[in-house]
């Protein structure tokens, strides 16, 4: 149930921003979808909360302690992935009580894209090798 309510609580001021950004006529898109293909098989979707014209914007609201402009390892990847759908600059959002936003600015890394890359890629052959052996026909019974 903590989770329950901390994934609430983050949905709920996240739905909060995105109304004050319609009253205000904001030219953001909310939750865009792209669709990067990696290689013949593999798409990857990226779907950022907020696209403006010069600019990314991804936002959480974390309950443990985030340092002072720092990005926690634990959103890397999908700032990564956000950062090379849309080839614009990509900020963290930190939502605070009372509400307030904390502007991150995210520093891309060819290295970590290189191994994103690479671990969809290794991840989908396992994946494909287990179907594999799923569907490898059984020896009769007798």
């Amino acid at each position: 149930m903590t989770g329950v309510r901390f994934i609430s609580t983050g949905i709920a001021t996240e739905d909060f921003l995105t109304k004050v950004f319609k009253a205000q006529k904001v030219d953001v898109k909310y939750q865009e979808k792209r669709v990067m293909k990696l290689n013949e098989e593999i798409d990857l979707v990226v779907k950022p909360d907020y696209v403006f014209p010069d600019f990314v914007l991804e936002t959480k609201y974390p309950f443990s302690i985030v340092k002072e402009g720092t990005i926690p390892d634990r959103y890397n990847y999908q700032l990564e992935c956000e950062y090379f759908a849309f080839q614009k600059p990509v900020y963290l959002g930190v939502f605070s009580t009372p509400f307030a936003i904390n502007f991150i600015p995210y520093k891309p890394s060819p290295r970590r894209w290189n191994n994103i890359q690479k671990t969809l890629k290794t991840f989908h052959e396992e994946v494909k090798k287990l179907e594999k052996e799923r569907n490898k026909p059984k020896g009769l019974l007798i």
